[in-house]
């Protein structure tokens, strides 16, 4: 009896943090892009020559059950759903970093329709954006403008080969796994007024494990090697 405790100690204990792990919210992701692209807009800005052979890279928490703020009322995202779901983004850029403590995201089942350049009608839109809107975000000032905003988001068709990925309004469990592209707002911080942006293509997130997952794993990997032991003896 003695020589199976070790194996029952470890399989409670896998038993007992599964459903921990599994109720962990937010998730922490993280991303990397390419480095900046030399067409954004408008083209040419100074930003873009700042900025040109860095790539941007960072960190942000994703809640998959966030609060429902609003809906677009106008503009190329009419009907989108905005919620409150980004904490903690961090990024850095070229030696100049950037951070906020809060964010939106930003849900569009065929609902984007701006046509310049022209996109199939009725295309899918996900963006995570950094909540300049009321100035939280701790960036930097570059070419005579500050940073206003970062925004990372895909596009169906619009960005690579981006497919149909989203069927409702609701929240993705889980952000998508292909690259989008990530941009960087630059303008007066009094005004709100956007003068340029920088783009960055190939925007990729991962997921971070989370403590809880890594311990799981661990304890199902000592549960199995006791019990080879255990059956070898």
């Amino acid at each position: 009896m003695t020589t199976r405790t070790p194996w029952i100690v470890s399989l409670v204990s896998v038993l007992t943090l599964a459903p921990l792990a599994a109720q962990a919210i937010p998730v922490t992701y993280r991303f990397t892009t390419d480095t900046a692209n030399q067409g954004g807009f408008p083209p040419n800005v100074p930003f873009e020559t700042a900025l040109a052979g860095f790539s941007v890279s960072g960190t942000f928490d994703y809640d998959s059950v966030g609060t429902a703020v609003n809906t677009i009322a106008s503009g190329a995202l009419t009907g989108s759903s905005v919620y409150l779901t980004l904490s903690n983004l961090m990024g850095s850029v070229g030696g100049h970093s950037f951070s906020d403590p809060g964010g939106l995201t930003i849900v569009g089942d065929d609902k984007f329709t701006l046509q310049v350049p022209s996109p199939p009608p009725s295309t899918d839109f996900l963006g995570l954006h950094a909540d300049g809107a009321v100035q939280n975000l701790n960036g930097f000032s570059l070419a005579g403008s500050d940073l206003l905003n970062v925004r990372l988001f895909w596009l169906e068709t619009f960005i690579g080969s981006t497919p149909d990925f989203l069927s409702s309004q609701n929240l993705p469990s889980m952000l998508p796994s292909f690259v989008g592209r990530l941009a960087l707002d630059f303008g007066d911080l009094a005004t709100g007024n956007v003068v340029g942006r920088v783009f960055f293509e190939n925007l990729t997130v991962v997921r971070v494990p989370e403590p809880g997952s890594l311990a799981l794993l661990f304890l199902g990997l000592l549960g199995i090697t006791v019990r080879r032991r255990l059956g070898s003896t």
